[in-house]
């Protein structure tokens, strides 16, 4: 998930945003991985996610429950957002205690994220670091478009898209 390493923002505005990914590896982890990513959403679904999905069929926003559940059974990948290190720590604690043999993917802010791993007894082995953006920023849309558009880790979100609706949400044609 390294692409969530380059959201933009303050660390007030990024310390609860945690990115969860539930993953497996054909051929190593993969039996009964569908039920396991099964029961790694029942988890998730206790805490709220601010969004949750199955990676190639789209997420809560996209899609009803029932439709990415049948979505696990052909691609048991399951990513989530949650608003709090506390979500992020009940997470976490229950997927360890269920003990489903899949790789767990936790992106955020370092400290905030090692804290709750350290908590519970997690010892996160590889950690990413983004050193930020180089080269030609003064190309780069301003700072508020980019904290929206880098929330998406794939840039799919079009910065002229972020800007009309900012536009119209302070015109009051829509609401946020």
């Amino acid at each position: 998930m390294t692409h969530s390493l380059h959201r933009q923002g303050t660390v007030t505005n990024l310390a609860n945003d945690c990115c969860v990914m539930c993953i497996l590896e054909r051929g190593i982890n993969s039996k009964d991985a569908n039920v396991k990513a099964q029961r790694f959403l029942d988890i998730v679904l206790k805490y709220g996610p601010s969004n949750y999905g199955v990676t190639t069929h789209g997420n809560m926003y996209t899609h009803d429950l029932e439709t990415l559940r049948k979505a696990l059974d052909t691609v048991p990948v399951l990513f989530c957002v949650l608003a709090s290190q506390e979500a992020l720590e009940g997470v976490l604690r229950e997927t360890k205690e269920q003990d489903f043999g899949l790789c767990i993917v936790v992106a955020g802010l370092y400290e905030p994220v090692a804290e709750t791993c350290k908590k519970i007894g997690l010892d996160p082995h590889p950690v990413n670091h983004s050193l930020g953006v180089w080269g030609r920023t003064e190309k780069l849309p301003p700072k508020e478009i980019l904290e929206i558009r880098t929330m998406c880790g794939h840039a799919q979100i079009s910065s002229w898209l972020v800007g009309s609706l900012a536009e119209q949400v302070r015109k009051g044609s829509i609401s946020a």
